[in-house]
């Protein structure tokens, strides 16, 4: 009898792992979900990596209205390396009235260290640009994922 088997004839495709955003639950009121992509996905640990942040607020994004991101550490709940706060819009692309899709891009470079699990946190704020670690900025639009 013979058989032959195909399972090992094919080489093994690697799926490829993609970071997947959800909503930021542990804010009340809960807000406006942003959609997020990375490039590369996975993040590279001291490697530069670009964020695409989209979405569509309740509320006009002026030129105080800012991008946030943060890689935190799940254990501890502080931010790992340095954190990203740009404007959204400027000059002649402000307001972005409310209900209008928005889109920003975002480049910076990741921790050298990234602990095991680390989440990202990728938010729109309303900010007089002084971030402080103790007064927390509205959040308008937020997105958090858990990478293991």
């Amino acid at each position: 009898m013979a058989v032959i088997s195909t399972a090992n004839a094919i080489p093994h495709q690697p799926q490829k792992r993609t970071t997947h955003f959800e909503k930021c639950n542990f804010i009340d009121p809960l807000p406006t979900l942003l959609n997020v992509k990375l490039n590369p996905d996975p993040v590279v640990s001291g490697k530069n990596d670009t964020f695409n942040v989209s979405g569509t607020l309740d509320t006009d994004i002026t030129e105080i209205t800012g991008l946030l991101i943060q890689y935190v550490d799940p254990e501890t709940k502080k931010t790992v390396g340095d954190q990203y706060v740009g404007s959204i819009c400027t000059g002649t692309d402000c307001p972005i009235k409310a209900k209008t899709p928005f889109n920003k891009l975002a480049t910076f470079l990741a921790p050298p260290t990234l602990p095991n699990p680390y989440q990202i946190l990728v938010a729109v704020i309303e900010s007089d640009g002084k971030i402080l670690e103790n007064e927390p900025e509205p959040l308008l639009g937020c997105a958090m994922a858990t990478v293991a």
